[in-house]
């Protein structure tokens, strides 16, 4: 069962360790498929492992259920530039609790819905969603596309032409 649910998962990194099943939610205990991490400071492979730490990060909804993953996350100590750092994931951005494809589809449904329809609808606070969508469009605005200067008509505006 967890290798069909890895491959439904689509998330390479990780390996299914344990599944919890609800009637709304799905959660999915997992952890890293890798023995070790490069060190971000000095690009050198680790293996020491300082701690570990529960991560629940929300998913994309399977069945029409909510998807959490449980995900065990690893600090590592660098024996070369004595330096500890936490394991990252393609999936989802540090310090976030959400995968980042989550957040494209949340965003995609809030450029057709109102953010606290879209809220209520994800049982979040409509901050968070607002968040979501405007990190979101901010990537995908190109650097040469910002707006420099808006010209405003007043006078066209009173006298009735508002195209």
């Amino acid at each position: 069962m967890t290798i069909e649910l890895e491959a439904l998962l689509n998330l390479p990194e990780i390996e299914v360790t344990g599944i919890e099943l609800t009637e709304q939610q799905f959660v999915v205990h997992c952890r890293s498929r890798f023995g070790e991490a490069l060190c971000p400071n000095c690009l050198r492979p680790t293996k020491e492992v300082k701690k570990y730490y529960q991560r629940t990060i929300r998913d994309l909804p399977i069945t029409g259920r909510d998807v959490y993953l449980d995900l065990e996350e690893r600090q590592f100590s660098c024996p070369d530039c004595e330096r500890y750092f936490s394991e990252r994931f393609a999936f989802v951005e540090p310090n976030r609790t959400t995968t980042q494809r989550y957040e494209v589809d949340l965003c995609a449904r809030c450029e057709k819905t109102a953010f606290a329809q879209g809220a209520v609808l994800e049982n979040l606070a409509w901050p968070v969603v607002q968040a979501i969508y405007e990190r979101q469009a901010a990537r995908q605005v190109e650097p040469g596309d910002q707006v420099r200067w808006l010209g405003i008509d007043d006078i066209a505006l009173r006298k009735g032409q508002n195209s």
